[in-house]
């Protein structure tokens, strides 16, 4: 019969955390993000769009949650789906349909812990969720892509802005036009990590496609004249394996929760060099 003194036991145990420790440290080392980001600009603007179609809400903070971003605790934008949600009652419901000349319209509204569904994207995956959002929870533009575009408009009607594109999230500072294209991670301040569900991209057949809203003038409340910017982006942002609509900026999903804010750095991965 083995006999164990006061000093194996002792032994035994401080072996046994060490194996432990290195266990942990192991496992954490492989759970780190070992991606190679490169720095490819900043947060420019953060923007919500409670009801589709409607006026923004920009602030200079936003919380990125799996969903869509808060702001003011305020979420993201309604889209035409079938879900469960909560009428905001007669009053609301009476004034919009006055507004729009409808009879019978009601304003819904989707609160934490109702029912979602999932993001429509080839790339998602089961934690990628969205309530009243289009396709995913997130929509990010770069001001050097508008200022391109907008350098080939030549329209009386005057140029595009990121109101026609209602994006979540502004970048400025990229290293050239199109830049996102090549986008396949994102990471934004300290802790906020995304993963780009749809590109703008012709080697993975992945695409923000732009529909006939864009061409409405938000100022005025009216569709442009010109058709712009779909007529333009048509000439340049119609690649061969997509000749429905033409592509402007990506769509994301998130990874790590977190506040974000104007002026915080954007790193990226790329899924190729351009």
């Amino acid at each position: 019969m083995i006999q164990w003194s006061s000093q194996n036991l002792t032994v035994a145990a401080a072996a046994g955390l060490a194996v432990t420790a290195m266990l942990y440290l192991v496992t954490r080392k492989r759970r780190q993000d070992t991606r190679l980001y490169e720095l490819v600009g900043e947060v420019a603007s953060l923007h919500i769009f409670p009801v589709k179609s409607c006026g923004v809400v920009t602030g200079d903070v936003a919380h990125c949650t799996k969903n869509g971003m808060r702001m003011f605790n305020v979420m993201d934008r309604v889209w035409a789906d079938r879900l469960d949600a909560l009428s905001c009652g007669d009053e609301a419901g009476a004034w919009i349909s006055q507004y729009l000349g409808e009879n019978g319209l009601q304003l819904l509204v989707l609160l934490p812990g109702m029912a979602t569904r999932p993001a429509r994207s080839a790339l998602a995956n089961s934690a990628d969720k969205v309530g009243f959002p289009d396709k995913c929870p997130y929509h990010l533009a770069t001001e050097e892509s508008l200022n391109d575009l907008n350098s080939r408009i030549s329209s009386p009607e005057g140029p595009i802005s990121f109101g026609n594109f209602r994006p979540n999230i502004v970048i400025k500072g990229t290293h050239q036009p199109w830049d996102e294209d090549s986008w396949a991670y994102l990471k934004i301040g300290d802790k906020v990590k995304m993963r780009v569900l749809e590109p703008c991209d012709r080697k993975t057949y992945l695409f923000c496609r732009r529909c006939n809203l864009t061409q409405v003038d938000q100022t005025k409340r009216e569709r442009r004249k010109d058709e712009e910017p779909l007529k333009t982006l048509r000439s340049f942002r119609m690649f061969p394996e997509n000749n429905v609509s033409p592509m402007f900026g990506i769509f994301a999903g998130l990874d790590e929760e977190s506040d974000i804010r104007v002026g915080d750095p954007v790193y990226a991965v790329r899924r190729y060099r351009r």
